[in-house]
């Protein structure tokens, strides 16, 4: 009777899980569907206009007031550039390779304001076609792990960033090496609190693993997905 009452409640916590499981996936979808409709309705939309409204201005006036007006054209297009890929970063649903290389030089553009986050990237000649979503959660996951760590490195320190993908056969590697400028600075690193829900994150949304470990001046952070007859 105590084994069946066992094996009862072991089969139900295991459907709580999966149904938690499902339910996170299906609000991460939703979510990132939303902002994809978003990022178009911009991109198609508002930054048409604003190009448009820019070459009427160049066409059809030359007082010296206009370039004031260009300028301020310009510096709104670019915000809308900037905001439609926070959206929804681009290439996504075409080419992991070119979704990461578009958000590497995005990401260096904006760490420039602070210190100088060089990135390293280290990408195939070819990837196979993954499915969009999985692609979103990668790129969240990376964008809000070197976010947060940008955001606990000291302004004025070089931090390099390393990026690493890898075909593993049956799945896919991403590793991204954080270099501090002390042992002590990688240990407080790894043993930050912003950071302790992102392996177990991923490992729901993404069914696959993410951990990380130091070595000397180094953490790597590592995530691993299964990219052969799943899905997501």
């Amino acid at each position: 009777m105590l084994s069946l009452l066992l094996v009862s409640g072991l089969l139900w916590l295991a459907v709580v899980h999966w149904q938690t499981q499902q339910a996170l996936r299906w609000w991460f979808e939703q979510r990132q569907r939303w902002l994809c409709r978003e990022a178009e309705q911009v991109r198609n939309g508002l930054l048409q206009e604003t190009f448009v409204m820019r070459r009427r201005l160049e066409l059809s006036l030359d007082e010296d007031g206009v370039q004031h007006w260009i300028e301020q054209m310009k510096y709104l297009d670019g915000h809308l550039v900037q905001l439609s890929d926070n959206l929804a970063p681009p290439y996504g649903e075409v080419s992991l390779l070119l979704a990461i290389r578009d958000w590497a030089k995005r990401f260096e553009a904006i760490a420039t304001e602070g210190a100088q986050q060089a990135i390293a990237l280290t990408l195939p000649d070819f990837w196979h076609s993954e499915p969009l979503i999985r692609s979103q959660i990668l790129l969240t996951a990376l964008d809000q792990l070197l976010h947060l760590v940008a955001t606990q490195n000291n302004a004025d320190a070089e931090m390099p960033i390393s990026i690493e993908l890898r075909n593993r056969q049956h799945w896919g590697e991403l590793v991204v090496q954080i270099h501090y400028a002390s042992i002590e600075a990688a240990q407080k690193a790894g043993r930050s609190p912003d950071l302790k829900y992102l392996p177990r994150t991923f490992q729901v949304l993404a069914s696959g693993c993410c951990f990380h470990r130091q070595q000397q001046q180094t953490v790597s952070w590592c995530f691993r997905w299964r990219y052969a007859h799943d899905k997501v």
